[in-house]
Order: structure tokens, then sequence, then C-alpha cells
């Protein structure tokens, strides 16, 4: 396993080179993903596929770090 830890959704997302590997990976439409991307956002209902495909990607994700992450989001804007 890696030793990276995102510490916000823009790097957890920046780990995908382009929306196409997101949608494969998360098995959503590539405009979902896109969408994803661009907004740095990632809905809760796909929070559970996010984890296993960042732990495909070396990284260790719980739902608890996502919410730090977009905690973190709303308070810096």
């Amino acid at each position: 396993m890696k030793n990276i830890k995102p510490s916000t959704i823009e790097e957890l997302l920046a780990l995908w080179d382009s929306p196409k590997s997101l949608s494969e990976d998360l098995r959503v439409p590539y405009v979902n993903a896109q969408l994803m991307k661009h907004r740095k956002s990632v809905a809760v209902n796909h929070w559970p596929q996010l984890i296993k495909a960042a732990k495909g990607k070396g990284v260790q994700l719980t739902t608890d770090d996502l919410l730090e992450m977009r905690q973190r989001r709303a308070v810096a804007v």
C-alpha cells in the first residue's frame, strides 16, 4: 500500500487521471465522473464505491475520512 492519504476530495479525485477512469472505477456514467472532478465533490451514495476504488489505488479511506474532507471544504468556502 502507498503511504498517501489525501486531505481533500480534490486530492483524492486526482488519483484518477481522467473522468473516464473514475467513471469506470465508480461504475457511474462518464458525465457524472466529469462533474465530480469539476465540482470537487462526490455524492454520499457513491462513497462506498469510492472507498473501494481508492483502496485499489493503495489508499485506505473510511467514511469518516470523507466526511472530514467534506467538512473541511465547507468551512473553507
